[in-house]
């Protein structure tokens, strides 16, 4: 939790000054730690359920893979705050918000749009029953079972079909 985390104010701190100001030494070398301590985050803990969808708009619209990750999001969010409400809460305070699981979404998305990332899907033509398909495929099924929620089949196709509706 304690890499998970300060990569995540790390990065709240330094990704639009990054983006803003690309020569700024600072903002790109905290977005360079924010990365790494990332990275040793997941090489302990593994991935979820947003990596499963990633992974599938990825091949299915072909969609950057941290673009594809930050759309499934959206909705991977608030359904995993449901079940780990203090983890969330304070994800949501690492991004510099109130420390409340429900304030955990709003915040990335409020981050997301300020950074300018296209979550849009228009042009793309995926079907909710094919997203959740490749979502929960054999090779994606190691991160649809480390997620903080269980995801059955019927839940991943209702987490497409939100995805695919907003």
């Amino acid at each position: 939790d304690a890499l998970g985390l300060h990569a995540i104010r790390l990065a709240a701190k330094h990704l639009l000054v990054a983006i803003a100001k690309p020569a700024d030494i600072e903002a790109r070398s905290g977005m360079l730690i924010a990365s790494t301590l990332a990275g040793f985050s997941f090489a302990q803990t593994g991935t979820g359920g947003t990596h499963a969808i990633g992974h599938a708009l990825a091949t299915l619209a072909g969609i950057s893979h941290g673009r594809a990750v930050t759309i499934g999001m959206e909705v991977v969010l608030p359904w995993n705050a449901a079940a780990s409400p203090e983890a969330h809460a304070a994800v949501a305070e690492a991004l510099g918000g109130e420390k409340n699981a429900d304030q955990c979404a709003p915040a990335f998305k409020a981050l997301v749009d300020q950074a300018g990332v296209d979550r849009s899907l228009s042009g793309s033509f995926i079907e909710p029953d094919d997203l959740a398909r490749v979502m929960m495929s054999p090779e994606n099924l190691p991160m649809i079972q480390n997620n903080a929620r269980p995801i059955s089949k019927d839940d991943g196709l209702e987490l497409a079909r939100q995805l695919l509706d907003r």
